[in-house]
């Protein structure tokens, strides 16, 4: 699962965009089926989840009784390929006082890599996600295994956001030098905080994203998630390995929706965070090798 992020970066210097985003659109008899089970997973759609390590409920539970820590969950995504990346970020973060705040999805069939994350850090909430036998190794950008993860994690945003809950997305192959979520948090009057990407115009992070759970933020999800769900239908059949267009992909649809007809309007400002210069040469040159 080869999630390439510019959050590293964006800790440095943050450029976020504060979006306001337009209501959903009618969808398809079928497609509104599969959301209602997305946004309801007590309905038995194919968001159904199991806990790990604190109690035995689903997603969105575990996600409530994080949120009661700060008011906001961070989440992230992983399979067994990406814990060692996560073993570094919650060392890096370990000072931080967040990892009651965070809960980390894991799509694995190993019941040893999910005990072995919450014995090793009681305060962070484990979420195990069935992905109908699982997506294993490291996953390539722009190829089937991984659009399928991205599919699955845009419908487990949607559901968690439908339960009114304040979400901050990140990926954990990514240094922190401090905690940006307080930052976040202050931006009120506003739906989604985007980051843009460095080398596009026009194109937003889809693994570095704070969620406030307005009606439009949702709509926008909800219409986000539609989309992917129509891609995942697509991607079934196809071998992991199987090259997808990068077109193809929730950052690009993401990014579409935003700039086109969902903007109500966009509003830009920067957060600045203090960092010395040498180690912003540092982290540039860490990307290169």
């Amino acid at each position: 699962m080869n999630f390439v992020t510019v959050a590293f970066l964006a800790l440095c210097s943050l450029y976020v965009y504060l979006v306001q985003v337009n209501n959903t659109s009618t969808t398809s008899a079928r497609r509104e089926h599969v959301l209602e089970n997305i946004e309801h997973p007590g309905n038995g759609g194919n968001n159904q989840t199991q806990a790990v390590g604190h109690d035995d409920n689903d997603l969105v539970s575990v996600a409530r009784r994080v949120s009661k820590h700060s008011g906001t969950v961070l989440v992230t995504m992983i399979n067994d390929a990406y814990l060692s990346f996560t073993y570094s970020w919650l060392c890096n973060t370990k000072d931080m006082g967040i990892h009651k705040s965070v809960l980390i999805v894991i799509i694995t069939n190993d019941e040893s890599s999910k005990r072995n994350l919450t014995r090793d850090w009681p305060e962070v909430s484990v979420v195990s996600m069935d992905m109908n036998g699982s997506i294993k190794g490291n996953q390539v950008y722009s190829h089937a295994g991984y659009v399928k993860i991205m599919v699955k994690r845009t419908e487990m945003l949607l559901a968690i956001l439908m339960a009114d809950i304040e979400v901050f997305l990140f990926e954990v192959d990514c240094l922190w030098f401090t905690d940006p979520t307080p930052k976040l948090k202050a931006e009120k009057g506003f739906d989604i905080l985007v980051n843009p990407v460095a080398t596009s115009n026009n194109k937003y992070a889809g693994g570095f994203l704070y969620l406030f759970p307005t009606e439009k933020a949702k709509g926008l999800w909800r219409r986000l998630t539609e989309m992917m769900v129509d891609l995942g239908r697509k991607l079934d059949k196809m071998a992991e390995s199987k090259y997808i267009s990068v077109a193809d992909n929730d950052q690009e649809y993401l990014s579409r929706l935003i700039n086109e007809r969902w903007v109500k309007s966009l509003l830009f400002r920067q957060l600045l965070y203090t960092c010395k210069p040498k180690f912003i040469l540092l982290i540039l040159i860490m990307t290169k090798v």
